[in-house]
C-alpha cells in the first residue's frame, strides 16, 4: 500500500493481533533479511519480538503478545559486516519475563529448602 500501515491506521490493534512496528535505522524489509553484524540494534530487537509473536501464534498462546518499545538506535562502528547464521536470539532477551521470575523464585526456594 502507498505509505504502508501506521499504528493509527483503521483496524490496527495489538489486542487483535495486528502489529505495526516502525523500525528506526531499517531499510525496507531489512528485518526479513539474514541478520548481519552491521544491523542496528533496533533491527535485532524487532526481529526478536517478531519471532516471539510468531512462536506464540504457532504454539497457540492464551495471551496476545504486545510489542515492547524498541531501544534507542545504535549503529555498530568499525565492524566487518557479515551474516549471522544461527545467531538467535541475537543478543536479545526477555529479562522482564514473568516466566523467568517464576522459575528463578522456584529455584531459590528449592535451594534454600535443601540447604536449611
Amino acid at each position: 500500500s502507498g505509505g504502508g500501515y501506521k499504528t493509527s491506521s483503521a483496524g490496527v490493534s495489538q489486542d487483535r493481533g495486528i502489529y505495526v512496528l516502525p523500525i528506526p535505522g531499517a531499510a525496507h524489509h531489512l528485518d526479513l533479511r539474514t541478520p548481519n553484524t552491521c544491523d542496528p540494534n533496533t533491527v535485532a530487537n524487532a526481529r526478536y519480538q517478531i519471532v516471539q509473536i510468531l512462536t506464540c501464534w504457532v504454539k497457540g498462546c492464551q495471551t496476545i503478545p504486545k510489542l515492547n518499545d524498541l531501544p534507542k538506535m545504535v549503529v555498530p562502528n568499525n565492524v566487518t559486516c557479515k551474516d549471522i547464521d544461527q545467531g538467535y536470539p541475537w543478543g536479545q532477551s526477555n529479562s522482564g519475563s514473568t516466566l523467568f521470575h517464576a522459575v528463578t523464585t522456584v529455584l531459590i526456594i528449592c535451594i534454600y529448602s535443601y540447604l536449611f
